[in-house]
C-alpha cells in the first residue's frame, strides 16, 4: 500500500501538494483511512474501485496563534540588542576598542590580550662608532689595521707587541697601547706631516681585541699572564690560583696591585693575599681589572724581585769546596751563607781582604774587599750583605812567614 502524506486540512489551497511535515508542526496525530483504495490499484471490468487514500493530521499552530508567537520572538531580538548596546558602552568607559575576534572553541579559555612591548630608543650606527674609537683604549695583543689616505705604502694590519708597539713604514716602531684610536690617529698625523708629507690622513681601526688579562710576578711558581674567563669577573685568589699558589717563602700578606688608569697613570693599590684566603667572599678579595699586575714580594725581601731560577755565586780560592754556590729560589743569598755553603776557609785562607767581583748591569766591574774576619770570626753579623747572581768570590792565600 502506497500512503499520501499531506499536510493539514486547513488552508488547503495554500499547502496542497506539498509532502512532508510543515513548519512549527508538531508532528503527525493520527492516521485514518479515507474510503477509498489505493492509488493506481488495477480495475476490473467495466466496474472501478475508487482509489483508497490514507490521511495524516499534524498538530500544527493556527493562524490566530501567529502574531503571539511573533511578539515573543520580537522581544527577543529587543533583548538581546540592548545587551549588545550595554556592551559596547562600557567598553567605551573603559577606553578598550570593541574588536571582532573569532571565539574561542568550547572547554578553551582564551588568553587576556598582552599590550605590545614598547621598543627603546635605539643609538645610531655612527654614534655607536664615535663612542668606540674615543672610549676604548688600545692595548696589547689588540689587532689593528692602520690606513694612510694619502700613500698606500703606509698601513699596518696585525697585533700591537707586549710592548705596546707596531712598525710603520718610515716611522718604525710606534707606540699606540694606552691610546684611543682617536688619539692614535692624532699622534700619526702630527708625526707624518712633521718631515714626511705635507697633509696627513691616517685612520686606525681596533679590528679584534685581545682578550683580557692580568700578570701575576713575584713569589709565585708560574710568574706570568693570566686570562680573564669568557664571562665574569676576575678576583686576585682567582689569579693566584692560576699560578698555582704561592711559594713557601712569599710575603702573602705585603702584596699589591699596579693599575693603570685612563690617563695612563699607575695607583699602586695594597693586597692581602692571607686576608683574602681567610673569605674568598669577603671584601679583601679584591676584583682585578684588564691589565693590572699583582706582584707578591718574598718574605724578608720587601720589594725585590724574584726568579724562578736560582741564584749562583761563584767562589775560588782557600775554600774547602771552590766552584757555583747555588741558592734555590726565595732563599736569600749572603756573603756569610756562600763562605759557609763553600765549605768555610781553609788555614791558609786570607780572610782579613776577601775580593768580591760584581758586573753591573751597565757591563761596568767593581771589586769590593770584605773583611771576612771581622764578620764570621768577630761575630759582627749586621755587616753581612746579599749578593746577587754572577757575583765572584776570590778568596787570597795569606803570606806564610817562616822563622
Amino acid at each position: 500500500m502506497i500512503s499520501e502524506h499531506r499536510t493539514g486540512e486547513w488552508a488547503d489551497s495554500q499547502w496542497r501538494g506539498t509532502s512532508g511535515t510543515a513548519a512549527g508542526c508538531s508532528g503527525p496525530s493520527r492516521t485514518e483511512p479515507s474510503g477509498r483504495g489505493p492509488v493506481g490499484a488495477p480495475q476490473f471490468g467495466a466496474e472501478r474501485a475508487e482509489p483508497r487514500r490514507m490521511t495524516t493530521r499534524y498538530s500544527c499552530p493556527s493562524p490566530s496563534q501567529w502574531p503571539e508567537r511573533r511578539g515573543v520572538l520580537a522581544m527577543l531580538v529587543l533583548l538581546l540588542w540592548g545587551v549588545a548596546g550595554l556592551g559596547v558602552a562600557l567598553a567605551a568607559e573603559t577606553g578598550a576598542q570593541p574588536a571582532a575576534a573569532t571565539p574561542a572553541p568550547a572547554g578553551v579559555t582564551a588568553a587576556p590580550a598582552q599590550p605590545a612591548p614598547v621598543q627603546p630608543a635605539s643609538t645610531s650606527d655612527d654614534e655607536v662608532v664615535r663612542q668606540y674609537r674615543e672610549r676604548i683604549r688600545i692595548r696589547p695583543g689588540d689587532t689593528i689595521a692602520v690606513r694612510l689616505k694619502e700613500d698606500d705604502e703606509v698601513k699596518y694590519d696585525g697585533e700591537v707587541s707586549a710592548a705596546g708597539l707596531i712598525p710603520l713604514p718610515y716611522l718604525g716602531n710606534f707606540t699606540i697601547a694606552g691610546k684611543t684610536a682617536k688619539e692614535v690617529e692624532q699622534a700619526l698625523r702630527v708625526a707624518l706631516e712633521r718631515d714626511l708629507y705635507t697633509h696627513a690622513t691616517p685612520s686606525v681601526l681596533i679590528v679584534k681585541r685581545a682578550p683580557r688579562s692580568v700578570s701575576v710576578f713575584g713569589a709565585v711558581p708560574r710568574p706570568g699572564r693570566v686570562a680573564f674567563p669568557a664571562a665574569g669577573d676576575l678576583t686576585m685568589i682567582d689569579a693566584v690560583t692560576a699560578v698555582d699558589g704561592l711559594t713557601s717563602w712569599a710575603d702573602a700578606h705585603g702584596a699589591y696591585i699596579l693599575r693603570t688608569g685612563p690617563d695612563g697613570s699607575r695607583t699602586k693599590v695594597p693586597a692581602d693575599i692571607a686576608k683574602a684566603y681567610e673569605a674568598l667572599d669577603g671584601p679583601a678579595n679584591l676584583p682585578l681589572s684588564d691589565n693590572d699586575v699583582l706582584f707578591v714580594p718574598s718574605a724578608g725581601t720587601g720589594s725585590r724581585v724574584l726568579s724562578a731560577a736560582p741564584v749562583e755565586i761563584i767562589i775560588s780560592g782557600e775554600v774547602t769546596n771552590p766552584g757555583v754556590v747555588s741558592f734555590p729560589p726565595g732563599e736569600k743569598p749572603t756573603f756569610v751563607r756562600a763562605i759557609f755553603r763553600a765549605g768555610n776557609f781553609t788555614q791558609y785562607a786570607k780572610t782579613s781582604s776577601v775580593r768580591l767581583v760584581r758586573y753591573n748591569q751597565d757591563g761596568t766591574r767593581t771589586t769590593k774587599t770584605v773583611d771576612a774576619k771581622r764578620i764570621i770570626q768577630d761575630g759582627y753579623m749586621d755587616e753581612d750583605f746579599e749578593l746577587f747572581a754572577g757575583d765572584m768570590i776570590i778568596v787570597d792565600e795569606k803570606n806564610i812567614v817562616f822563622k
